[in-house]
């Protein structure tokens, strides 16, 4: 199996299951390449005095070539680096949803060993307030709930029990870094340094065309535009990246997304609760029939800090005492993609478009009953402040090249290989049975993991 030459594009949370699956196999030639730079050295200090000090969370700036920026900016809010996942700040982790699970089983998926398995490898943070009485009152209201989980970096696991405050915004010292929470790009980093793959940054995959075992690239690298060869390519840009590439080749014409809408709520609560010192979601809530999760937080400084991109009179949360804090706090409310907004992209005379559609009407119906759940649970919703981000704000959109259980139009099979390709695999949240409601780390890192297993087990074979 000497010399056989496989490319890797991204280096997102998928990119992050796709090499844990390939250090089990020897004599691959591994490339990787990414639109940015992963060895870009991360400062140590408090992240809500640097990335957040002007409430400015994420950034969209170079993320795609510019035309498709310019449509996106104002809808579909990416991070511009590693699949958006905890790499600037985020971390919240939950296991695949129930009907995730069936989904995937539906199509003779078995995703639990692999779930099991990046368990396994991605340390998590429960915090260990008593929020009992909460907790409670939500599943009083038919609700499933959950404590928060974070993914936290192997680097501050042993610094968890350190209770040192950080003087510029009130969390623990070991919970404001930069490096706190769980990247891929540090696992990626050490993946990549002791299997000794080749590792080539600012390089991006434009397009790709299969001609018979081969897979010749089109890369756009720093000092021009090659032609590469490759036996097998695997692909995990995150849904936008890898719906750019496959309309550049042509494979499809036109790219539908389908979207887990986000609302933020602001809420009040008459029952104090203790002093917060982390800017970590708190407790998770979901109902029977998957039809939306919640996330609430407790506001703490750095919380508000997090939040002032999106509610603006949060910036004056200096002015606040910790004591009157505790009645406040913030849901994130993830609605079901079939609740949910969407968007499509498709290219014109080289150039690329986009159309928006609007959430269903019955969305309207299904707020005023969570909104009804969350009062009678003892949060009371500040309504006149709320935000509907939609068209894939919450990132947590894609299932555009969904599996199927037979590779047809627009739709993966379950290696990922789309509209009947052979040896280019799509192994992010692009192909993902349906849209998660919680949070999808964990299941893009499975799915890539069982995926690459699987295919290069068949090609060690061959």
């Amino acid at each position: 199996m000497a010399n056989k030459r496989i490319l890797i594009v991204g280096s997102g949370p998928s990119v992050y299951g796709c090499l844990l699956a390939l250090k089990d196999f020897e004599d691959l030639d591994v490339t990787i390449i990414d639109n940015s730079n992963i060895n870009k050295e991360e400062k140590d200090s408090c992240i809500f005095d640097s990335e957040f000090k002007y409430s400015n969370r994420i950034t969209t700036e170079d993320a795609f070539e510019t035309e498709t920026l310019e449509l996106l900016k104002h809808t579909a809010n990416v991070s511009k680096s590693f699949g958006g996942f905890s790499n600037v700040w985020g971390g919240t982790y939950d296991t695949p949803s129930k009907k995730t699970l069936e989904e995937f089983k539906k199509l003779d998926i078995d995703l639990e060993d692999s779930i099991n398995f990046i368990e396994q490898n991605i340390p998590k943070y429960t915090g260990t307030e008593n929020y009992e009485y909460f907790i409670e009152r939500l599943q009083n209201s038919d609700l499933h709930t959950k404590r928060s989980k974070i993914a936290i970096s192997k680097d501050r696991v042993n610094e968890i029990n350190d209770k040192e405050k950080c003087t510029e915004c009130g969390s623990y010292k070991w919970s404001c870094k930069n490096t706190s929470i769980w990247s891929s790009k540090k696992e990626i980093l050490e993946l990549i340094e002791t299997n000794y793959y080749k590792y080539i940054p600012n390089a991006k995959l434009i397009k790709f065309e299969e001609i018979e075992d081969i897979v010749k690239c089109s890369i756009d690298f720093k000092d021009g535009l090659k032609e590469c060869h490759f036996e097998k390519v695997f692909i995990g840009c995150g849904p936008i990246g890898t719906s750019i590439i496959a309309l550049n080749s042509s494979i499809v014409n036109k790219v539908k997304f389908r979207s887990s809408d986000l609302i933020q709520l602001p809420y009040v609560k008459f029952k104090k609760t203790a002093n917060k010192a982390t800017s970590f979601a708190d407790i998770f809530a979901y109902d029977e029939n998957n039809n939306f999760y919640l996330q609430f937080y407790f506001y703490s400084k750095s919380v508000l800090k997090l939040a002032g991109n999106v509610i603006k009179f949060t910036n004056i949360n200096r002015f606040f005492p910790h004591n009157f804090l505790n009645y406040f706090g913030g849901v994130f409310i993830y609605l079901d993609q079939d609740l949910s907004s969407n968007f499509e992209l498709y290219k014109e005379k080289g150039k690329l478009f986009i159309n928006k559609f609007e959430p269903p009407n019955k969305q309207k119906s299904i707020r005023k009953k969570i909104f009804k759940k969350l009062r009678k649970s003892g949060f009371y919703p500040i309504n006149f402040l709320y935000k509907n981000l939609k068209y894939g704000k919450s990132y947590h959109y894609g299932s555009q090249f969904s599996h199927s259980i037979k590779s047809k139009n627009h739709f993966t099979d379950i290696y990922g290989r789309l509209n009947n390709l052979n040896n280019s695999y799509i192994i992010d949240a692009s192909v993902l049975p349906s849209v998660n409601t919680g949070p999808v780390t964990n299941t893009i890192i499975a799915n890539s993991y069982r995926i690459v297993s699987e295919v290069i087990t068949h090609f060690e074979n061959e």
